[in-house]
């Protein structure tokens, strides 16, 4: 279950301390100095070049903070990464380093999920511990589900929405989604916001004057979906599948790795993994995300404990970590060059899945 503990005013930096797992980030003081102990600070990292530890203890939750909660049956509350909440543009995210896309974990309630909408870009869910609904196409016809676990990049301009289907309890989704946080909800999800309150654009962009980002986007037409055109975009986390995505301003990949207690893996951004090997052999963005079980992380820099839905992100150059299951462990490593600001859209035309290769051309544009 996610915490609900408030985020603590910036501490000054501590110059030596033995155990950081309770820390929520990791200062740069603990790359540069050559020891085994971990400076860590209450201030964020902007920076490429150093890791952050953001810890499932210190995540804020909030209630309101997207459109469509204005409506019965889209209930849930929305914890905040990277980037910002599509139609928020006023709440502030827990990583401060952008890698190029927003990302939130989302608690839904039984039976709830969000309203018929699409992006500019592709956007991505993750079931993190339940069944989860996805609904797309114009009205929201066609449907696939995903169970723990697996995940589903929707194209963009295509409509979709998700829903928990689990009939007892409630359940966590992750959400990405790349380039800057627009969104268009469909017509009769403004109009029935609108009626219970909402104050937002005819796009559902609330209105909030401490807006720190844009989140208008060019008016694009509707990528129409029939049913069965979301099922190469749905990877199963039970076939050991991983999927790239790739266009003009970068490119986004996502993978699983399952370790048993006492199996280790090394993790890094400078060498390619998975799908992208066929695209680039740059240093990239990598950020491990431990969706269950307790995970070990150490570096001659770094040593660190992940348990479940706790997020490290990697320094961009020349790192390299021992991650090592503490327990039966599953890991979704996201790797990806995009750039570091939100002022692009990711609409792939080109794809990789580890099951049938290179995405059908049809379905990217």
């Amino acid at each position: 279950m996610l915490a609900t503990a408030k985020r603590s005013a910036p501490a000054e930096p501590v110059k030596e301390e033995k155990d950081v797992s309770k820390k929520r980030r990791m200062d740069s003081k603990a790359m540069e100095a050559n020891s085994k102990k971990c400076a860590s600070s209450g201030e964020a990292v902007f920076n490429k070049d150093r890791a952050e530890v953001v810890k499932a203890e210190d995540m804020v939750e909030r209630d309101t903070a997207l459109l469509d909660t204005f409506i019965c049956g889209f209930q849930r509350t929305t914890t905040l990464f990277f980037g910002r909440i599509v139609s928020n543009p006023a709440d502030l995210p827990s990583f401060k380093d952008w890698l190029g896309y927003s990302m939130t974990y989302n608690k839904v309630p039984s039976g709830n999920g969000n309203a018929l909408h699409f992006h500019n870009s592709v956007e991505i869910f993750v079931a993190m511990d339940g069944a989860f609904e996805i609904g797309y196409g114009t009205n929201g016809e066609n449907k696939a589900v995903l169970q723990p676990m697996d995940f589903v990049a929707c194209p963009a301009r295509v409509y979709h929405y998700y829903k928990n289907v689990d009939p007892n309890k409630p359940a966590n989704i992750l959400t990405i989604l790349p380039g800057r946080p627009s969104i268009t909800w469909a017509p009769e999800v403004v109009e029935q916001a609108r009626l219970k309150g909402a104050v937002c654009d005819d796009t559902g962009v609330l209105a909030m004057k401490d807006a720190s980002m844009r989140m208008d986007a060019p008016k694009v037409s509707e990528k129409v979906f029939l049913e069965g055109d979301i099922n190469p975009f749905v990877m199963k986390h039970a076939n050991k599948q991983a999927l790239l995505l790739q266009g003009p301003e970068g490119w986004i990949q996502l993978g699983w790795k399952d370790l048993q207690c006492g199996e280790s893996i090394e993790i890094t951004g400078k060498s390619p993994q998975g799908p992208m090997t066929a695209v680039t052999k740059e240093d990239h963005d990598v950020l491990v995300i431990n969706l269950s079980g307790s995970v070990e992380v150490t570096s001659p820099q770094i040593s660190e404990c992940l348990q479940t839905l706790d997020m490290f992100k990697l320094p961009r150059k020349g790192w390299t970590g021992m991650f090592k299951g503490a327990t039966d462990s599953t890991l979704l490593i996201v790797r990806s060059i995009l750039p570091h600001h939100f002022d692009f859209f990711l609409d792939p035309d080109s794809g990789i899945s580890t099951t049938i290769g290179r995405l059908p051309s049809s379905l990217m544009r």
